[in-house]
């Protein structure tokens, strides 16, 4: 675990730069009215900016903050990949960044789902490869060992991929930090016009990814009665004659009346 906490201070640390501020700033005006959108009560978020939970206006009841390290700031302790409560205890779950720096991350997304109730939702917040912020990490930051350069992003195909093995029904992705890293040094007229055109053109080409997705309820169906064999046999016709307890098919409704009168005579 000590890795763990080492990895969300710093972390928090790099939210308090002038960087880190933004994408924050950034995030916060994406994630609250997508958590005011979702009606609930009790809500676990795992990672956090320098301030710690966000802002109480998204109108839960209950919150909790959970992380690897002793924060002031922190609720409860813990692994992501492990989380220690009960299944389908909340109602929503925020990944604030825990999936990029965590060693397993199919363990920290079906630990989530596992926590979250029925008709729940979970929002996974990650940093996009294919971005400005991504381009600084692949050609500057790829081989520091602090955060958020650290961390492994993921595209958002993989991100799919895996929540739909965890029955997890997409509702909404939004894109946001459009803006280059200051560490990218590129002039302030060409930056400011590469963060419109892509704010514009290319909404997929934010720094930061936001997944909202809903946790699907199988429906049971109700139990069946028993199922009997189905005749392999044509049904017999629905003209029938009783003569001596032994039941005979009227081929014709002249034979029928036939068989009638011989009856009358014979009583």
């Amino acid at each position: 675990m000590g890795e763990a906490a080492e990895t969300d201070r710093a972390l928090r640390s790099w939210y308090e730069t002038p960087a880190g501020l933004r994408v924050a700033a950034c995030e916060r005006a994406i994630l609250e009215p997508l958590l005011q959108r979702c009606a609930n009560v009790r809500m676990l978020q795992i990672g956090s900016h320098a301030g710690g939970l966000l802002d109480s206006e998204t109108g839960h009841a209950a919150r909790w903050l959970l992380a690897a390290d002793g924060s002031p700031a922190i609720q409860i302790r813990g692994r992501s990949e492990a989380l220690p409560l009960v299944d389908a205890s909340m109602h929503t779950v925020l990944l604030l960044h825990a999936l990029e720096f965590a060693e397993t991350p199919h363990a920290v997304l079906r630990e989530a789902v596992r926590v979250l109730a029925p008709e729940g939702h979970l929002l996974i917040v990650t940093f996009n490869p294919l971005s400005l912020l991504g381009m600084n990490r692949a050609l500057l930051g790829c081989w520091r060992r602090d955060a958020p350069w650290s961390g492994h992003y993921y595209g958002g195909h993989r991100l799919r991929d895996w929540c739909r093995l965890l029955e997890l029904e997409p509702v909404c992705v939004r894109a946001t930090a459009f803006a280059a890293p200051s560490r990218l040094q590129l002039p302030g007229r060409i930056t400011s016009r590469l963060e419109q055109f892509c704010q514009k053109r290319l909404p997929g080409f934010g720094g930061v990814r936001i997944i909202l997705a809903r946790k699907r309820v199988r429906r049971r169906l109700p139990p069946r009665g028993r199922l009997l064999p189905m005749p392999l046999l044509r049904p017999a016709p629905t003209g029938l004659a009783r003569r001596d307890g032994a039941t005979a098919a009227c081929e014709r409704p002249g034979d029928c009346a036939a068989q009638r009168r011989e009856q009358q005579n014979g009583d």
